[in-house]
């Protein structure tokens, strides 16, 4: 009994990379959406990227707007690149643009005890921008998104729900 509880214990902490955990990982879509049910246009409602929760984006407000056509308009979006360990200068970086976007994979959750699952998000292509990959959250229309800032899971995050 003793042996076999040892063996789980070294199981789980094997498995568990150094027991990181990504605070957002249960709000990721795990089931490809249709693209009608993504239309619509969405705002920012919480934010981890820098002190000051909303208000810290008042005079910046980040907003996406999805249109059926397959276009959009991003206002103020997390680059590609996008790191939130300088507050001021995260908040200089976002960007705003249009141009086409796509349902794909935008990264896994995994999951100790099954296979990993596929994160489903939207790919934002803007000729001379380079726009980070949105991830979808919830279950179920109406979808929210959210821009993971960083590693994943130190929890930095804008996440946008749909009006």
């Amino acid at each position: 009994m003793t042996l076999t509880r040892i063996l789980l214990s070294l199981l789980v902490l094997l498995s568990c990379e150094s027991c990181r955990y990504d605070p957002f990982a249960d709000r990721y879509l795990t089931k490809k959406p249709r693209s009608l049910d993504v239309v619509g246009r969405y705002n920012l409602v919480l934010q981890t990227a820098i002190p000051g929760d909303l208000q810290a984006f008042k005079t910046r407000p980040i907003q996406i707007e999805f249109r059926g056509d397959g276009s959009f308009i991003a206002t103020n979006v997390a680059p590609a690149s996008s790191s939130a360990t300088n507050p001021p200068g995260f908040a200089n970086s976002l960007l705003s643009g249009s141009g086409s976007w796509r349902i794909g994979s935008v990264g896994g959750i995994k999951n100790v005890f099954g296979p990993e699952k596929t994160h489903w998000g939207i790919y934002l292509d803007s000729p001379g921008l380079e726009i980070q990959p949105v991830g979808l959250t919830h279950s179920r229309p109406p979808y929210g998104l959210i821009f993971t800032i960083g590693d994943p899971d130190e929890g930095t995050a804008l996440i946008l729900e749909r009006q």
